[in-house]
């Protein structure tokens, strides 16, 4: 659902958690939250109301995500590598550099 999602331009929230961290680079093209902070949730929407210019930043970011690391071209790429006989599919860019444990403090810093 967070793929569709960010593909849709609509930003995500989910607790960092599985693959969450996989496809959402925080603050950059969605927002993780701690397991044991689930009243972060509250915090972070009511920011993405107030904050439109972190809200289009989340869906933009989002959507390029998608589209780079999900789209038809990398499906394309992943199945005519695959074809030719190698045994791994091309996983570059799936990995976040970005720190995973930002607060709504940051959040709020970064308008």
């Amino acid at each position: 659902v967070m793929i569709e999602s960010m593909a849709a331009g609509r930003p995500v929230v989910s607790v960092n958690a599985g693959a969450a961290s996989e496809i959402i680079c925080d603050n950059n093209n969605g927002i993780l939250i701690n397991h044991n902070e689930h009243w972060m949730f509250a915090k972070v929407i009511e920011q993405l109301k107030s904050d439109k210019k972190l809200y289009y930043k989340l869906s933009k970011n989002g959507r390029s995500a998608v589209r780079d690391r999900f789209g038809i071209d990398k499906y394309y790429k992943n199945i005519n590598y695959l074809h030719q006989g190698n045994s791994e599919i091309d996983n570059l860019g799936l990995a976040c550099s970005l720190n995973k444990n930002i607060s709504i403090k940051k959040i709020q810093d970064n308008k």
